[in-house]
């Protein structure tokens, strides 16, 4: 009984400690406005590296614009994805919406020479975003695909359900 009474007496002794501990605040994760970030998805079709940069900083929210260069498989070629988003969000959280677009080249072969072909993609952008205290960010969201100027990569559908996970690091 009495080292259980004393097991008890330390752990009320360590709890003020534990609860010294302040929350992750909007302020510390917004610290670094900078983000290189690797998207499985998302604007750059497959697979893409791309530039993050916050732009505005309110206390509820945020925006920030990214760039980057994605490449597709089985396409001899690549992309440009680029978007601007909102984010909403107080703490490490954020609900994230916006537009993005793809720019995409590509070459093919189909009648027997050579071709260029490219097309343009645009997506409305909605999801969740965290940026963790090691600095990491994680972010998943869906991007419908909606076909604007040239060749159509979806068989000719106009509008392509599709989505992104995105794995970053904020600096």
């Amino acid at each position: 009984m009495k080292k259980i009474c004393i097991i008890f007496l330390l752990l009320l002794l360590t709890l003020p400690v534990l609860a010294q501990k302040k929350p992750f605040t909007h302020e510390q994760a917004l610290q670094r406005k900078n983000n290189v970030s690797l998207t499985l998805g998302g604007n750059g079709l497959f697979l893409s590296v791309s530039y993050d940069r916050i732009i505005v900083v309110r206390p509820n929210y945020f925006v920030d614009v990214s760039a980057g260069l994605g490449i597709f498989p089985g396409f001899v070629g690549a992309n440009i994805p680029h978007q601007i988003i909102i984010n909403i969000g107080k703490r490490s959280s954020f609900f994230m919406f916006g537009v993005g677009g793809t720019y995409e080249w590509h070459k093919t072969n189909a009648s027997g020479f050579t071709q260029k072909r490219t097309s343009y993609n645009l997506s409305p952008i909605i999801g969740w975003k965290k940026i963790l205290r090691c600095h990491l960010l994680f972010s998943i969201y869906a991007n419908p695909m909606i076909h604007i100027a040239g060749s159509n990569l979806y068989l000719g559908y106009a509008v392509i359900p599709y989505g992104g996970i995105s794995l970053g690091y904020t600096f």
